[in-house]
């Protein structure tokens, strides 16, 4: 199971599945955010035919958002001389993304967000809150120079550094929250929104196989499982073309960091 595959078989099931009279139909594809329909009930509620998407930690460990061209934001380098441009991108050591921002500063220039590459992915982070596409921006920033990967201490660190965005950190926890439960339930980076979640909670398969689950009935349990547990990723540079300097034919230079969430 730890073995980094995506998937393993269980021989013995067959026996209990023969025994039970279960068929199993292999469906679904990766465009999908419901993984399981169920019928649940507590105290509170009694529902059915409510989809749940599966988070497993019996492989890899599971993505909230996955890198892709989609998630790239841009930034303007401003201030930068272009003689400086080759010797930035020949940076090639193991922390090359850290080294090549670093670089950036010391040479005098600075990283100002510009937009997000892909204008559906921009819609949908607007969808969820207009300051989205800005905070997220500046967490990515924090992420990539400082490696602070847990977003409570990143979002506290981009707070007290200044940028507030004319509101309380309290406010701005709300609209990140707001996010991870959208990116969960809701949309995919390469889709139009349209506002609604497409499941209505997530199960989560811990290492030694227990299982949590979230409805989307308690929203707030399942916006603070969120945020206490995802954490910003780094994906290949190559694959997703991003982390080097860029000179455009209008003489500006820009700079890509991409946007990966996992538990």
């Amino acid at each position: 199971m730890k073995s980094g595959g995506r998937t393993f078989s269980i021989p013995a099931f067959s026996v209990i599945q023969d025994k039970l009279g279960i068929s199993i139909v292999k469906g679904g594809t990766s465009s999908q955010k419901a993984d399981i329909v169920l019928d649940i009930e507590n105290h509170d509620v009694q529902k059915e035919n409510e989809g749940f998407g599966i988070k497993s930690y019996l492989g890899s460990k599971p993505t909230l958002l996955n890198a892709s061209g989609n998630t790239n934001f841009i930034f303007e380098v401003v201030g930068l001389s272009q003689n400086k441009i080759d010797g930035i991108n020949a940076i090639n050591t193991r922390t090359k993304l850290k080294d090549k921002i670093h670089e950036i500063y010391q040479s005098g220039a600075e990283l100002k967000f510009d937009k997000i590459e892909k204008e559906t992915m921009a819609y949908n982070l607007s969808l969820v809150d207009s300051l989205i596409p800005s905070l997220i921006a500046k967490m990515l920033l924090e992420f990539f120079v400082q490696r602070t990967s847990n977003l409570s201490e990143n979002l506290t660190n981009v707070f007290h550094s200044g940028h507030t965005f004319d509101t309380d950190l309290a406010a701005l926890e709300v609209k990140v929250k707001r996010l991870l439960v959208s990116v969960l339930l809701g949309f995919f980076a390469g889709t139009k929104w349209d506002g609604n979640y497409v499941s209505n909670g997530t199960i989560v398969v811990k290492e030694d196989g227990e299982q949590v689950g979230f409805h989307i009935i308690d929203k707030s349990e399942l916006e603070n499982y969120l945020f206490e547990n995802i954490k910003f990723d780094t994906p290949s540079t190559t694959r997703h073309r991003y982390g080097s300097l860029i000179r455009e034919s209008n003489g500006k230079v820009y700079f890509k960091l991409n946007l990966q969430l996992r538990f």
